[in-house]
């Protein structure tokens, strides 16, 4: 009888987990599987950023792409896979990661080479990603390039428990069911990778244009005052870029480097917190970058679309009015889609003349004395935003400084904590005396 109903139970757990299992693979909450997409049941993927490295690098061997998109949540959300701008036939994939540095671009590009025939890759390079401490240690040994690690047995087996028998899984399956419901509030990855932002149109319109921005402002003034102020070329990301444009090189890929759009309040931010030389150097140095991976591989360019132009420079709206939507930017860090179709356009052979420099040691120099004429400008037509901006970054420092203490003390305090109130002589005997209990 005892034999019968653990034979009865275990055949219901199987029974359960394989019915959990084949409602993760149809729902599919990750677009992992792209089995089955029904409107109002799993059309929208907002569980896919939870496994968003996992979820790209499925994307890339599903889709094949001919063209690449890389960098952090700038590219993610501004540059649309199915622009009208890619050269190349063939698909175009956005496989950027929000938050993602150098590496994943490295290791997303290694992945799409053993599975298609790329073409063109735009890399978005972000300033914020080459920051290191100036006293780090190099890279413990130099970067060696992997194969594919979705064609790894173990890696195989690991994906498919962690996401579709798992708990996690159900979990996020049944989410991506409710998310449905209200679509502009549901954050989503397309099956070509873009993020569209359709909770930013939601969020702008409960916050205004004028509260977004300021959110993203203070959380930029607080990590600044957080990371390290030097670019030092002996840090991972410098090897990380110079292995992807050997790659290219060696691949026949066109590469296309892009320094982001930054809206003029997050230029204004780099400034006021002391990093502008600094902002400087690190386009200098990627331009030496550049230019030795261009002797084996003329085609490659290195453009800067930052400064203070007409795209970057859009008035934020009052902070009494939440009707006027923006252009161009969903806050000084993020700009949109628009604004990433002009800077394919661009780099792909058309567009505004005057948005957009492709960088060389023949131009550089007078590439940042224009930026910093144009930042003087600026500022001048704008006297309180920077006073805001400098108010803004002092209080940041001060809060973080305060919070730095707090640590400190916390951690002396723990320590002391965890010494015994009485020592006796075993305990003082270093080494330890073995007869010590």
């Amino acid at each position: 009888m005892a034999t019968t109903y653990l034979r009865s139970g275990a055949l219901g757990l199987v029974v359960v987990i394989l019915l959990a299992g084949a409602l993760n693979v149809l729902v599919d909450p990750y677009r992992l599987y792209r089995l089955l997409e029904i409107p109002g049941v799993n059309e929208l993927k907002p569980r896919a950023q939870q496994r968003a490295a996992l979820t790209k690098a499925f994307g890339i061997a599903s889709v094949r792409p001919t063209n690449l998109v890389f960098g952090n949540s700038r590219a993610e959300m501004g540059f649309d896979p199915n622009s009208p701008y890619w050269p190349s036939p063939g698909p175009t994939y956005n496989a950027a990661i929000e938050g993602a540095s150098v590496d994943a671009a490295l290791r997303g590009l290694q992945d799409a080479l053993t599975v298609s025939q790329v073409r063109h890759v735009v890399i978005g390079l972000d300033f914020i990603d080459f920051l290191a401490p100036a006293d780090g240690p190099p890279p413990a040994a130099p970067i060696e390039l992997q194969p594919n690690t979705l064609l790894s047995v173990a890696t195989q087996v690991a994906d498919l428990v962690s996401t579709v028998i798992s708990i996690e899984a159900l979990w996020d399956s049944a989410l991506t069911i409710a998310y449905q419901r209200d679509p502009l509030l549901a954050r989503d990855s397309t099956a070509l990778g873009f993020d569209p932002v359709r909770e930013g149109d939601a969020r702008a319109r409960k916050m205004g244009y004028s509260g977004v921005f300021k959110q993203r402002a203070e959380v930029t003034a607080r990590e600044f005052s957080q990371w390290p102020r030097s670019i030092p070329v002996t840090s991972a990301s410098w090897g990380q870029l110079q292995a992807i444009l050997w790659l290219c090189e060696s691949r026949g890929v066109q590469a296309h480097l892009v320094i982001y759009p930054y809206h003029a309040q997050f230029l204004q931010l780099i400034k006021v917190d002391g990093r502008w030389p600094l902002y400087e150097q690190w386009k200098r140095t990627l331009v030496n970058v550049a230019e030795r991976a261009r002797e084996g591989n003329e085609k490659l360019t290195l453009w800067d679309f930052s400064g203070y132009h007409r795209y970057s420079t859009e008035t934020i709206p009052k902070d009494e009015d939440n009707r006027i939507v923006m252009k161009w930017y969903w806050e000084a860090g993020h700009f949109k889609r628009e604004l990433g179709e002009r800077i394919l356009h661009r780099v792909f052979g058309g567009g505004d003349p005057h948005f957009g420099v492709q960088l060389t040691t023949a131009n550089i120099q007078q590439q940042l004395d224009a930026i910093k004429a144009a930042q003087l400008d600026y500022e001048k037509a704008n006297p309180a935003e920077l006073e805001q901006l400098r108010a803004l970054t002092r209080r940041m420092r001060r809060t973080s400084e305060t919070e730095q203490a707090t640590d400190a003390t916390a951690d002396v305090a723990s320590t002391r904590a965890a010494w015994p109130t009485q020592l006796s002589f075993c305990q003082l005997t270093l080494p330890v005396d073995p007869q010590c209990r």
